[in-house]
């Protein structure tokens, strides 16, 4: 019963709908409006009504209990639990925090923010998204720049270099403490059977080991 985990099902279940953009408004005050809203629509559900679902404030609320979309997104669960920390190098730890996944298709997204000024070969509007929120802390100085890139990259995806992931881009030799972030990664819709494969398989790879998303993935995308 933690607040997230009742801020989820309320959403679920078309109890709280969102504000702009699927905002939950956790720490926002109630007004008497939205009170008696709350009440009516309980009073629907206790009569056996279904209410409509914001889709796009359940993928928030998902978010902030765990970490991922996914099952609001696929109906499907993350095969990895959130925050996970990695080693990046022998010097750098990374912290992934949040995986988001997003489709272009949902022109509605509140997350197409994640990519404004995208730099990238291919069309951003017909493409799938997975934006990962990762934290790098680094305790001391070293004689070497890092590309995050080369560390760390889904099977079959292309990085995607936007205002939201240039300052993680590349770790400085000279940064110490904590730098926090977007990596994006971005796979076109072409329809062929290596993209159904990389969607349908989607992991991230780290120093040459592979991290599953999905934890049951059968039948995924086949459609």
């Amino acid at each position: 019963m933690d607040n997230d985990s009742v801020m989820f099902n309320a959403t679920k279940t078309g109890l709280i709908q969102g504000l702009s953009k699927g905002e939950l408004g956790q720490d926002k005050p109630t007004t008497r409006a939205q009170s008696v809203t709350i009440i009516e629509r309980i009073l629907k559900l206790n009569k056996g009504e279904a209410l409509p679902v914001d889709k796009t404030a359940l993928g928030n609320a998902e978010i902030a209990l765990r970490g991922t979309n996914f099952e609001t997104a696929y109906g499907l669960r993350q095969a990895v639990t959130l925050p996970i920390e990695h080693d990046l190098t022998k010097d750098i730890k990374m912290k992934i925090k949040e995986i988001i996944f997003f489709d272009s298709s949902d022109k509605e997204s509140p997350y197409w923010d994640l990519l404004a000024n995208s730099e990238r070969q291919d069309n951003l509007d017909n493409s799938y998204y997975f934006a990962y929120k990762i934290e790098f802390t680094t305790e001391s100085e070293r004689d070497y720049n890092l590309r995050v890139k080369d560390n760390f990259q889904m099977v079959g995806w292309l990085s995607v270099t936007s205002d939201s992931s240039r300052g993680v881009s590349v770790i400085g030799s000279n940064l110490v403490g904590s730098r926090e972030g977007y990596v994006i990664f971005a796979l076109t819709k072409d329809g062929t059977e290596y993209q159904r494969i990389a969607l349908r398989n989607s992991a991230y790879t780290i120093n040459q080991k592979d991290v599953l998303l999905f934890s049951n993935v059968k039948g995924l995308f086949d459609e």
